[in-house]
């Protein structure tokens, strides 16, 4: 907007104006002035103040101009652009256009301001699991709803909001609806923890989700277990039986993964340094700690890990058309010992999966 009123109100443009209007009627020796047209009774009084600043500041600059002996030393038309943008001559009609050509700036300012807010992302998780990135928000505010905690505040100048999530789909789901309702995020990240599906996986790994589907939402037969898709209530169209994550997202944690490097955990491969790779996430409602059942997962399903909220996080970022993307790191591997080894390993995995989710936004927030 600056740009386009400086190209229109340049120096010579102002100076030819003044000239124009000081060849006419004005007396170089007495100095005086032009009349100027006032503008008619009907036009809107709330615009007479500015109106008359604005001639104000013409008689300062013209008494200048003259006291120069119309020389050819430009004016600064930057400050004229700053002090108003227009020449007072023309009355209604030039009021007109600085009005409409302030409200246009301001509905621009308005929609920047707005874009800029859009950009907030919310990276969830829950509660132990948050806690890497709740420690690094930076000016944090906290705020409660249904019991259910939000923290907002900047990393790196990136806005950013928290929410604690409770243990599995439906506690995640209550807690995405009112994120998604109450603060209105562009994008959703979940950043915690998970079991290893895929026998190449040890614990501090980190596993990006292509993809997140529920393992558990399925019919029960005589015979077997036969999974399905969930169905959208509104439309009654069915879902994909994997939400995938948002491009963009995708885009950036791929960005975000090349030079981030997690930390290794103890029991790892010796010589083996944690390592961050893509695929498949299973959620469910049950924590696994069976190897039978692990490797059917990995068998039918073709997952790297399993989860207890991704997919419900996913479900309804679907509903409200909200890009997401879920990155667990790895504790466990989903076997007889499998919760020794999330208590021993969680505080580590979650501050590797929180790492990369942080590296994300800032790709993300990049033009």
């Amino acid at each position: 907007m600056r740009d386009a009123l400086s190209d229109a109100l340049s120096a010579d443009n102002f100076d030819r104006r003044i000239s124009d209007t000081s060849s006419g009627s004005l007396d170089h020796e007495s100095g005086e002035q032009p009349s100027r047209v006032r503008p008619s009774e009907s036009d809107a009084p709330a615009n007479d103040a500015l109106f008359d600043d604005i001639e104000v500041f013409y008689n300062q600059r013209r008494s200048t101009h003259i006291a120069q002996s119309w020389s050819n030393v430009p004016l600064n038309h930057t400050e004229i652009v700053d002090r108003c943008a227009v020449e007072p001559r023309g009355g209604k009609a030039l009021r007109s256009l600085f009005i409409t050509l302030g409200l246009i700036a301001i509905t621009g300012v308005a929609a920047r301001t707005q874009q800029l807010a859009g950009r907030r992302v919310a990276v969830i998780g829950i509660t132990r699991e948050i806690a890497p990135v709740e420690a690094r928000l930076q000016s944090p505010t906290v705020e409660r709803i249904r019991d259910i905690v939000f923290t907002s505040g900047t990393i790196d100048g990136a806005p950013i909001v928290t929410a604690r999530v409770g243990v599995g789909k439906v506690n995640a789901a209550e807690a995405t609806t009112l994120l998604l309702d109450h603060f209105l995020p562009a994008a959703v990240i979940f950043s915690g923890t998970a079991g290893a599906v895929d026998p190449d996986l040890n614990p501090g790994d980190v596993v990006v989700g292509t993809a997140v589907g529920h393992h558990d939402f399925g019919t029960v037969t005589a015979s077997a277990f036969v999974r399905g898709p969930t169905r959208d209530p509104a439309s009654g169209q069915l879902d994909p039986a994997f939400f995938p994550a948002g491009a963009e997202l995708l885009a950036a944690a791929r960005r975000a993964a090349v030079t981030l490097k997690p930390a290794r955990l103890t029991d790892a491969e010796p010589g083996r340094a944690a390592r961050i790779s893509e695929g498949v996430i299973v959620t469910g409602d049950a924590f696994i700690s069976s190897s039978a059942r692990r490797d059917e997962l990995r068998g039918e399903l073709k997952a790297s890990v399993v989860e207890m909220e991704g997919a419900a996080v996913a479900q309804v970022c679907a509903r409200f058309g909200v890009p997401v993307i879920v990155i667990r790191s790895v504790t466990d591997r989903a076997q007889a010992q499998a919760m020794p080894s999330y208590l021993q390993f969680v505080d580590l995995a979650s501050r590797n999966a929180a790492d990369l989710a942080i590296a994300t936004v800032r790709e993300w927030q990049k033009p």
